[in-house]
């Protein structure tokens, strides 16, 4: 593989010569973040393990990130796609300061591009809202969302549409 990279053939040890870790860094630092997160991710998701029926089983998740921070001093919170069965993370968005990560969903979605099968989005109550469920729909993508037993409008509203709420949980009744 280096080879096919360009990188120099050496001789005496019969093998190509990896960089070394400053011309790693050199070019990471030169290079737009988002755009290699993307990069990276699409190729990651084209990589991913998919469950025994070819679909692509995510979790949707925000995380601080410990001893990270930002320039004013402030930790730096994600919101990620992460794939069930692998753990891989196939898609993530920084989370602003002044805000928190259900408003992050779009922004997280609109990276989330698969080719093969069907895609499932599962989330914790946090995201059990009509907005997050409109957003997945209208990318394709089925959901199973956690429904909060103190959240008795939501509850209310399984039953409405005839899912029965057990343990904290609906199912189609």
């Amino acid at each position: 593989m280096l080879g096919q990279l360009g990188a120099p053939y050496d001789h005496f040890c019969a093998a190509y010569t990896a960089p070394s870790e400053s011309t790693f860094r050199e070019i990471l630092t030169t290079v737009d973040a988002d755009l290699l997160d993307l990069s990276v991710g699409a190729w990651l998701r084209e990589c991913a393990t998919r469950d025994h029926s070819g679909d692509m089983v995510i979790a949707l998740d925000g995380k601080v990130l410990r001893d990270a921070w930002t320039d004013e001093n402030k930790q730096v919170k994600l919101f990620a796609a992460m794939i069930h069965e692998g753990g891989v993370v196939v898609a993530q968005t920084q989370v602003p300061d002044d805000t928190n990560e259900i408003i992050q969903v779009e922004n997280l979605v609109k990276n989330l591009k698969y080719t093969r099968g069907r895609a499932i989005a599962t989330a914790d109550a946090a995201h059990t809202q009509f907005k997050t469920a409109i957003l997945l729909h209208k990318r394709g993508i089925d959901y199973v969302l956690t429904v909060s037993r103190n959240s008795w409008s939501t509850v209310d509203a399984c039953r409405v549409h005839g899912l029965v709420v057990t343990r904290g949980r609906c199912r189609v009744g």
